[in-house]
């Protein structure tokens, strides 16, 4: 049985649904032009482990590392930061469906210094999360 992926589309609505989040921007890879806080993320290399714990050999988790950009213009920091925390805490409450069959978390890793863009006058604030899944390797082909 083959699995589509539909990771970042569950990500991307689980932002864009979300009030506290203060941003109607919200892609994977890029997002349309516009004003006001953007927010771009883009899924890592996958690792899968098997034979974890007592799932057996057939059965692991995946895990993706997950890179969260909040792009604000320079004069607009403070709500660049802002974006970031509330994020945070909401993707420590994830626990949503990530492919057809499966559900997975999302655990914060680690804040990246803030880039300036002087070309754009943009800054981004970076994220790395961490995206756990359990996956059976023996019944999907993914």
């Amino acid at each position: 049985m083959t699995i589509t992926p539909n990771r970042p589309k569950a990500l991307q609505q689980y932002l864009l649904n979300n009030s506290e989040v203060k941003a109607d921007r919200v892609g994977f890879l890029k997002v349309e032009q516009g004003k006001g806080t953007a927010i771009v993320f883009n899924e890592g290399d996958r690792t899968s482990t098997r034979d974890n714990g007592n799932q057996g050999y057939e059965k692991g988790v995946d895990i993706f590392p997950i890179l969260i950009d909040v792009v604000v213009k320079y004069e607009d920091y403070k709500e660049g930061y802002n974006v970031r925390g509330t994020i945070r805490k909401l993707l420590g409450k994830f626990n949503g469906k990530l492919t057809n069959d499966r559900e997975g978390t999302i655990a914060f890793k680690q804040f990246l210094a803030p880039v300036y863009n002087k070309d754009t006058n943009d800054i981004v604030f970076g994220s790395i999360y961490l995206l756990k899944q359990n996956y059976d390797y023996a019944n999907n082909t993914d």
